[in-house]
């Protein structure tokens, strides 16, 4: 059997919440959502627990896209 490759950096970097452009927004209607309001507390209670997965922005030095966790980011 062939080993699996991994499709992503398995390393973490502290980044600015300036240098990290979200894919999409997230709606002030979203804000109100239980699931929004959960992770507010929790981020509030215990700092963030599961960091946001970004990737480099190709045209933008030291500037990376967002690919999951935007209710975190925004949070």
């Amino acid at each position: 059997m062939n080993e699996m490759k991994i499709g992503f950096e398995m390393r973490r970097i502290r980044l600015a919440l300036e240098d990290i452009s979200p894919m999409r927004l997230i709606k002030d209607l979203h804000k109100g959502v239980l699931r929004y309001k959960k992770i507010l507390a929790s981020i509030k209670e215990l700092g963030l627990v599961e960091p946001l997965v970004v990737y480099p922005q190709k045209d933008a030095s030291g500037k990376y896209l967002l690919q999951n966790g935007h209710l975190r980011y925004f949070a």
